[in-house]
């Protein structure tokens, strides 16, 4: 949370210092006492792993199982992947003031496209992390709703960076239960969906009970 009188970027750094130490990065956390080195990369560096996560779900997914979905006025899984691809566009077109591109089954209909097109978006906004300095992150600026009102919330880059990243996590919690369901489904119709990922979790059912 921000302190009373103090810059964001502050905050920004001790968040920088502290993880940095928290990994036995001594070297990393000295540096933090030049912020005008640092950019928003040093600041959220966990993107790659997040959207490693979503590629392990989806990279393996046949026409069919790209195809499904819960409900017929659901989002298909192949839907959320471009809506996935669409976000890291808007990301860049908010931040950057660029073009966002289209991102649907007429311009993206294989895998092979759509995993493309995570690649080349995702490729897009880390550029756009490594350019950003953490001055850069207190600009203010109006994310518009998806109404089309034309209305929107303004907010600080920093913040929406925030909101960005927890944006696609919740997409990637959205696949994990899709393809339970698929999985489940599946079994009871003697479908060989094999190919689906099965995460690894360090703790058991029981164990959580």
């Amino acid at each position: 949370m921000r302190q009373t009188g103090q810059p964001y970027h502050v905050n920004l750094v001790a968040l920088y210092r502290d993880r940095c130490q928290e990994e036995g990065q001594e070297r990393m956390a000295e540096s933090v006492k030049r912020p005008d080195e640092l950019r928003a990369i040093d600041v959220f560096p966990d993107w790659h792993g997040v959207r490693e996560g979503l590629l392990k779900r989806v990279r393996n997914l046949t026409l069919e199982q790209l195809a499904w979905r819960i409900t017929p006025t659901s989002f298909s899984v192949a839907e959320i992947i471009r809506h996935i691809a669409w976000a890291d566009d808007r990301a860049v077109s908010i931040v950057l003031g660029e073009q966002v591109s289209e991102h649907t089954e007429r311009t993206h209909s294989t895998l092979a496209s759509m995993l493309a097109d995570l690649a080349e978006q995702h490729d897009r906004k880390i550029k756009m992390l490594e350019r950003l300095t953490l001055i850069d992150l207190q600009r203010r600026i109006v994310m518009l709703y998806g109404d089309g009102s034309g209305k929107g919330e303004e907010m600080t880059i920093w913040r929406y960076l925030f909101r960005h990243i927890d944006h696609e996590i919740h997409h990637r919690g959205q696949l994990s239960v899709y393809l339970k369901l698929m999985a489940q489904e599946a079994e009871r119709d003697g479908k060989d969906w094999s190919n689906l990922y099965k995460p690894v979790y360090k703790f058991q059912q029981q164990q959580l009970r």
